[in-house]
């Protein structure tokens, strides 16, 4: 029996019912390897680690990085190997219906050390370093070795083709205006089956991470170089929060419009309510897969509307 059929994963597609499995992860690591909180000051090493060894082709920013490692409540485990990182996991609390989960996100083992059962010790280590019960896992192009709940790809398109022209003005979070847009946010929030929770610095626009709003309606996007292919050195927006209920095409013109000053090249979006008919209206293509894994946790298919932040 392998090491992912001993650990308390979503096991079936077809639960009707959240449940807690009740165990915990079982899994003693090599004596090579030694897991380390990450401290803050190492973050150049490790946005260089995560920038060689993460998702081929993306570039993220230091400030993106700090950004994401900073935020209450939030886990970062480093692997070490002779005070040398082999692997990084990251985890930031979130909220499905009303489940105290941890959001699994930067997963990363080095290129030369893959297929050595690294995965398993971060895996293992963040579970059982939280105090979380139940946490959810992103996995970017195949799936991990346990069934997903959910599975969607991620879709791109070249801003300069596809844009027309802006019919409203979009602003630009700010210190002045940061809390009207976060308790916009909240309030569609709790209209929602499903509740991510983004904390409110995320909504303050930066380098890597811009927030735009208009009434009722509120964006938000983090930028990436890419680097890898056709589209190497360019910058890519990928949303990460919209409220859906009120966005339209004219909203969306906006949106590339503020990108285009941006000297943003390609928006990425996943295949979800409004987007669905943007995606087919633009032209978009296909890029990457995305799959989310529950660990400890039973979610079942019916919740297929589900957002998770990037951030």
């Amino acid at each position: 029996m392998s090491w992912w059929q001993t650990q308390p994963v979503y096991p079936s597609f077809n639960t009707l019912e959240w449940s807690a499995i009740g165990n915990i992860p079982k899994y003693t690591p090599d004596v090579n390897y030694t897991i380390y909180t990450f401290d803050i000051k190492y973050i150049d090493e490790l946005l260089t680690f995560i920038n060689n060894n993460y998702i081929t082709g993306y570039k993220i920013s230091k400030n993106y990085l700090y950004r994401k490692i900073s935020l209450k409540n939030s886990i970062s485990l480093v692997l070490m190997e002779k005070n040398v990182i082999v692997g990084f996991i990251y985890s930031c609390p979130i909220n499905l219906n009303n489940y105290e989960c941890g959001y699994v996100d930067l997963m990363t083992v080095a290129n030369n050390k893959r297929k050595n059962g690294l995965a398993k010790i971060l895996i293992s280590a963040i579970t059982n370093y939280s105090n979380k019960k139940y946490y959810i896992h992103k996995k970017d192009k195949n799936p991990l070795p346990f069934p997903f709940f959910y599975s969607t790809k991620h879709y791109t398109a070249n801003i300069n083709l596809n844009y027309k022209t802006h019919k409203f003005n979009l602003i630009e979070t700010n210190n002045n205006n940061i809390t009207m847009v976060y308790n916009m946010y909240k309030k569609w929030l709790k209209k929602q089956s499903i509740q991510p929770l983004v904390d409110i610095n995320t909504f303050l626009s930066t380098e890597s991470i811009k927030t735009y709003f208009i009434n009722d309606f509120i964006v938000s996007i983090a930028i990436f170089e890419f680097t890898y292919g056709f589209i190497r050195n360019t910058k890519i927006a990928e949303l990460f929060f919209i409220n859906y209920n009120i966005f339209n095409y004219e909203l969306y013109q906006s949106l590339l419009y503020k990108l285009k000053m941006l000297d943003i090249h390609f928006l990425v979006v996943q295949d979800n309510l409004f987007f669905r008919d943007i995606i087919k209206i633009d032209n978009f293509f296909e890029s990457m897969d995305l799959y989310l894994h529950s660990y400890n946790l039973f979610i079942p298919n019916k919740f297929n509307n589900i957002q998770i932040p990037v951030f």
